[in-house]
């Protein structure tokens, strides 16, 4: 019984410690899902292309001055 145990407690602990990067806050996981929600809503509500957006919206600090529609007003596209 005792290295069942042992081979299962670091089994564990193997996948256990791999799991931070991936599903931990700010992980590969969650940046992924974050980028294409905001492709997402880039593609279904701003009317610019991709390359116009990143000429008059990629700037928060330039969206008051700029041509820049408020719909196509996120962080990346």
């Amino acid at each position: 019984m005792g290295w069942r145990l042992t081979f299962f407690s670091t089994l564990l602990l193997a996948v256990c410690t791999g799991c931070p990067h991936a599903w931990g806050r700010r992980g590969t996981i969650e940046q992924a899902a974050a980028q294409d929600i905001d492709e997402m809503l880039h593609e279904e509500d701003c009317p610019l292309d991709v390359k116009t957006w990143k000429k008059l919206c990629s700037m928060p600090g330039n969206w008051e001055s700029s041509q820049c529609p408020s719909e196509c007003r996120i962080i990346s596209p």
